[in-house]
């Protein structure tokens, strides 16, 4: 029997050990831009760069909870927009230069096309929150 409950306590400890490891892994803060498109119609709407306190981006560069930024626009422009069924894509960095970088790239890569019609969201319109 006690040696039943040393290996239970012994497992237990390094449970609680490995999850408080796991969450330093973590950085919080960063600065983020969503972009939707529908492969049905031109428009394109892009949102300003926001910084987000609460952003997690764990070890290996992935942004955790991703998808729920995702839905965030895409349920914004469902609602005030009537646009559904659209293909959103979020965009992360925990550096301000990286991300000036990729939404210079991508508004630069939307606006020169005569086929896409680019929209912005400004913070006013749509702003990310932590999601639940």
């Amino acid at each position: 029997m006690n040696s039943k409950k040393l290996v239970l306590v012994t497992l237990l400890m390094f449970t609680v050990c490995f999850a408080a490891s796991a969450k330093k892994d973590l950085k919080t803060g960063a600065y983020l831009f969503g972009l939707s498109y529908s492969f049905s119609d031109s428009l394109v709407h892009i949102t300003n760069i926001q910084y987000l306190d609460s952003a997690q981006v764990d070890k290996s560069h992935f942004l955790v909870k991703r998808a729920m930024y995702s839905y965030q626009l895409q349920n914004f422009l469902g609602q005030n927009k009537s646009l559904e069924h659209r293909t959103c894509v979020i965009f992360f960095s925990t550096k301000k230069k990286e991300i000036d970088k990729k939404y210079q790239k991508m508004h630069k890569q939307f606006s020169d096309t005569l086929t896409h019609q680019l929209v912005e969201l400004p913070i006013g319109k749509f702003k990310f929150t932590k999601p639940e």
